[in-house]
């Protein structure tokens, strides 16, 4: 059967250019998530995996809703790494943009801070995560073994085809020669490289845009632009071209977004109640598809027990 795996980076409220609300707040999740998102998904079925940011382990009240979620089966609980977050006084952070990537934090540093970040989850929610996603995709040649000695069984931190420009020149943000196949990886290369390790990479779903650009970008061997399963990022025609194109592949379909995104002003994407509407109209659409092609949506660790079979 094919899968479907809906994921949200879940962090604290943000601004239409991505720095942190000021105050720091969590509408993104008592509005966004509790009123919007989760509704939605129960009305379809869908569990989805929220990655959870330190600084929303930090607010009480998100907590306690997203536990009450967990316990009564209704998602996967995750974690996110920004590590700007780590032990930080909200009112330090508040206004400021958290652009920092792990790959850039030395190997002592970066165990430190996802030490610190799986701890904070263990405290809050009385179980240990399984599932992982960097901030800004920004993994190291490091974390495939930090992760493991966490005991985490999945990350999700590729996106296939794209490469990631930020300050840094580090090689490992380029994702274009990645595939979307799933592996288990190599915990001395890198999360980029199969090995035989017990953690398994789950890329999110990403394809190459069909237009005569890339036609083109192929042919004198340039990246290519890419289309994710994303809303706001792909048409409603689009992804319903990918599931079409994808039904035969055995491959789960990864979907993701941000948890503020659904709220107007707290990101980029979303600026009125219209635009809200649209982006929530789009995930319904979805997961239509998926249901008249029967397509089941699992969580990672679901998904992982069954292919390990």
């Amino acid at each position: 059967m094919k899968n479907i795996i809906i994921t949200i980076d879940t962090e604290c409220d943000k601004s239409v250019d991505w720095s942190n609300s000021e105050p720091i707040s969590f509408f993104g999740i008592h509005v966004g998530v509790k009123t919007r998102l989760q509704p939605l998904f129960e009305k379809y079925n869908i569990k989805p995996v929220y990655f959870i940011s330190y600084e929303v382990m930090c607010n009480r009240e998100s907590v306690d809703y997203f536990k009450d979620l967990h316990q009564r089966n209704k998602c996967e609980l995750g974690t996110h790494l920004h590590f700007e977050y780590i032990n930080a006084k909200f009112e330090n952070i508040q206004g400021k943009h958290c652009d920092g990537i792990q790959s850039e934090l030395s190997l002592d540093d970066e165990r430190i801070y996802l030490d610190i970040l799986t701890d904070k989850f263990k405290e809050c929610f009385e179980f240990s995560p399984v599932s992982f996603r960097a901030g800004r995709f920004g993994i190291s040649k490091n974390t495939a073994s930090l992760l493991s000695d966490l005991g985490y069984k999945i990350d999700s931190s590729i996106t296939p085809g794209i490469h990631w420009k930020y300050d840094s020149n580090n090689d490992y943000l380029d994702f274009t020669g990645c595939s979307r196949d799933l592996y288990f990886v190599d915990e001395e290369k890198g999360l980029k490289f199969e090995g035989n390790s017990k953690l398994l990479e789950v890329p999110i779903t990403t394809i190459p845009k069909k237009s005569f650009k890339n036609l083109l970008k192929r042919l004198i061997g340039r990246g290519l632009d890419i289309d994710w399963l994303r809303p706001m990022i792909i048409s409603t025609e689009d992804a319903y071209n990918l599931i079409n194109n994808d039904l035969k592949n055995t491959l789960p379909l990864v979907v993701m977004f941000h948890n503020m995104e659904v709220v107007p002003k707290l990101s980029p994407y979303v600026t009125s109640e219209s635009e809200s509407l649209s982006y929530l109209s789009f995930l319904e659409k979805l997961f239509i598809k998926c249901k008249k092609h029967n397509i089941k949506s699992v969580t990672f660790n679901e998904f992982y027990d069954e292919f390990k079979k």
